[in-house]
């Protein structure tokens, strides 16, 4: 069953995401099971949102590669902040268009 993804980092930033995402080669390395990605600057920090083909694909992503890379960044960058722990949500509906990724 699919999933939807949200995790908000408060008191970080595009620097901190670019730095997590050098570490786990993305987007040039999709990870398995990731249908689609979304990130963006809230007013608080920064906000991640996917869409996995199921909980397992998600959490062996972030056993293997994600945690981390979140650790690793925030320790370089020094981010003292506390990362919540995303937030799991089933998808109702799930749909990406196959295009190529935008990168600001």
């Amino acid at each position: 069953m699919a999933i939807m993804t949200k995790m908000e980092m408060s008191g970080t930033g595009a620097e901190f995401y670019d730095a997590v995402t050098d570490r786990i080669g993305f987007p040039d390395e999709i990870p398995d099971g990731l249908i689609s990605h979304g990130a963006c600057a809230t007013p608080t920090g920064w906000l991640v949102c996917d869409i996995w083909q199921s909980e397992q694909q998600f959490s062996a992503f972030v056993e293997s590669k994600l945690g981390a890379a979140l650790q690793e960044a925030a320790q370089e960058l020094g981010i003292t902040t506390e990362i919540a722990p995303p937030q799991i949500f089933e998808a109702h509906a799930a749909l990406a268009r196959d295009f190529a990724p935008v990168h600001a």
